[in-house]
This record gives structure tokens, sequence and C-alpha cells, in this order.
């Protein structure tokens, strides 16, 4: 197996891994604020109410990134297929990099929307 198989293998390790934990998240989640496995922030870990709307909420964006991307990512992999290595392995860095970026864009995306239903102390605005 080739950089390009490595690459493809990589990439789609990713982009699945955020598809089945954002869904997971979305849909069931962790039911307890725990300091182990969720979405764990201080602001998320408030309350039981923050708790589930930072989870689903995150969950949502990890999922319809990581299927942007897993579909965006095989586009690219497949129009590269016959490069040379340094191309293909170039494109790769540039779309682990892409993933990462979603990954944190996720995260603060998630921040303000609780930031925006909650105040400081975890109490829905109103």
């Amino acid at each position: 197996m080739g950089t390009w198989g490595i690459i493809l293998i990589v990439v789609s390790v990713m982009s699945a891994t955020m598809i089945g934990f954002g869904l997971y998240f979305s849909v069931a989640g962790p039911k307890k604020i725990n300091y182990i496995f969720g979405y764990r922030t201080p602001m998320s870990m408030k309350n039981l109410d923050t708790w589930k709307f930072g989870n689903t909420y995150a969950g949502r964006c990890m999922w319809i990134t990581g299927a942007v991307l897993l579909v965006g990512s095989l586009a690219t992999l497949f129009a590269i297929m016959n490069s040379d290595d340094t191309t293909i392995r170039t494109v790769g860095i540039i779309i682990i990099i892409a993933h990462a970026v979603m990954i944190f864009g996720s995260i603060i995306s998630t921040e303000i929307a609780l930031r925006r239903n909650f105040d400081g102390s975890g109490n829905r605005r109103v």
C-alpha cells in the first residue's frame, strides 16, 4: 500500500470517527456529567441542562462536519490518485489540517451557542 492508500485510510478513519461520535453525542450522549467522556468544558459542565445542550450541539456539529470532510477529502484524494508522492503527501497534510481546524471550529461554535443560550451560571436565557 502506497502513500495514497495510507492517507486514504487515515482521512477515512478521522472522518468516520467524527461522524460516529457526533451521531452518538447528538442522539444519545453521556447522560451524566463526568470528567472522562463527553463534551467537557467548564461551561458545558455547569449543570445537566448545559451538559445535554453542549453534547447535543457539539455532536451535531461533529457529524455534519465529519460528513462534509469525508466527501470533500475523498473527492480530493481520488482526484490526485495518480499524482507523485510529494503531491499526495502535501494534499494529505492539508486535508488532515482541515480536519483539525474543523474540530476546533466545532468547539468554538458550541461554546458560542452555550453562551447565547445560558448565562455564566448555567441558567437558560429567556
